[in-house]
This record gives C-alpha cells, structure tokens and sequence, in this order.
C-alpha cells in the first residue's frame, strides 16, 4: 500500500537506506504536493543505521544522500522561494528532515529556522506568490510538532496562524492537527465532534480520505465511550 509515494528523484533514496515495512494504513491517497493525506500519517519507516558506509555496493551512504538533498531543497527555497512548486519544495525539505530522526547530521535548526522564515510571512498580507509556500511552511511545522511530540508549540502555531491559512487544503490539515492534538491532551468527544465536522464537510472527491476518517473516528468514539464509563483517564487541557 505504497500508493502515490513520491521522492522526487528518478532513482529514489539509495537501496537500503531504509527498514520497516511500507504496508501502513493510512497511505497517501494523492500527490505529497497537494497535503490532502491524513495528517500524522507517515508510517514506520525509517533510517537505517548504517554509520555512514554505502548501502549498497559502489553506492553512497545514506547520510551523504540526506544531507545533499537537505541542502539542495534550503538553497532551492533561498534562491526562489516564491517560484512555482516552491511550496512542494518546502514539504519535500520538511519530509527530508523528518528522515534524520535524531539529528545526527546536524541540519534540523537550520532547516527549521528556514520555514519559521517562511511561515512568518503570514505575519503580515503575503502576496498571492509567497502564500502557498508560507502556508507549506506552518504546515511542516505544525507537523514537526506532532512529530516530536512538541504538543504545545504546535498548539501555539494553531493559535496563531490558523485563521490565517486560507488555502482549502491548509485548512483541512491544520483542522485535522487540531482533532490529533485533542485527541493526544485525552480529550475525545471534542476530538471526535471535530472529526465528525470535517467529515461532513468533504467533497465528494475526497471519499477515500473519509472512508479512511472514519475508521479514525471509530477509534475516538470507543475511547470516548470508555473515558465516559470511567475506564480511561479525564481529559487534560490541551492549551
């Protein structure tokens, strides 16, 4: 189930830079470029620990392969961060840093002050050009956040960004961060009423992403009924 995975190379990462399966529900159920997969989703893939040996037989390593890509996709966007596909690039960038789980070679603070950069543009009344890559960037670090499990600083983006965001598909994602970080503070019927909202509200086009939804929203609702029964923990606040 390895639908629409996209690396934007002909070639892909290198052979073996990766373990786990790629059998993972939810899989993507359109272009990475267009953010309308389940948001979280992400499977449990990772990278291997190969000490920087190739992977492969007269291949490079895999902390060479990331680290290039890294700092071709931060020069792209410092060069034309208002070009057409920009905004791809600053997902690519955040799904290229999300590999490098540990930080081992030392590009997350710079990657992540890149789009806190670009984010900010939001602060203001960004151009029609500069949107889509500055709405790309709250995107990535709203789901850095969920990521690291940096609940509170994900929250405050939401906070303040969220009525900002005007782009159909920025909405529906940072709505659905919303509905994983309640759902992450314990508090389900109000992660399930949400849910339930922008399920209702999908076009019909997007019936895959419900039907997916939906086996979400079953498992909040068999939380909420056992939180109601005393069977699990209140909820806590999730500001």
């Amino acid at each position: 189930m390895a639908e629409n995975t996209w690396w934007n190379l002909g070639s892909g990462p290198p052979a073996g830079a990766f373990t786990g399966t790629v059998d993972y529900v939810p899989f993507l159920t359109c272009h990475p470029d267009d953010i309308c997969e389940s948001f979280g989703g992400g499977g449990s893939s990772m990278v291997a620990r190969s000490g920087g040996e190739s992977p492969s037989e007269g291949g490079e390593g895999w902390q060479t392969w990331l680290r290039r890509e890294i700092l071709a996709a931060r020069l792209l966007l410092a060069a034309t961060p208002f070009a057409e596909g920009s905004a791809g690039t600053a997902y690519r960038l955040a799904h290229l840093q999300r590999l490098d789980r540990d930080d081992e070679l030392g590009e997350r603070a710079a990657t992540m002050a890149q789009l806190e950069t670009l984010r900010r543009l939001l602060d203001g009344v960004p151009s029609a050009s500069a949107r889509p890559v500055a709405e790309a960037a709250l995107v990535a670090e709203v789901r850095a956040g969920l990521y690291e499990e940096s609940f509170d600083a994900a929250w405050d983006l939401l906070a303040g960004y969220r009525s900002d965001a005007t782009g159909e598909n920025t909405q529906l994602v940072l709505d659905l961060a919303s509905v994983s970080l309640l759902e992450q503070s314990s508090d389900y019927a109000s992660a399930l009423s949400q849910l339930r909202s922008i399920i209702d509200a999908l076009p019909r086009d997007m019936s895959d992403l419900a039907a997916e939804l939906e086996l979400s929203a079953a498992v909040i609702a068999d939380r909420a009924e056992q939180q109601a029964g005393g069977g699990m923990s209140a909820p806590v606040s999730a500001a």
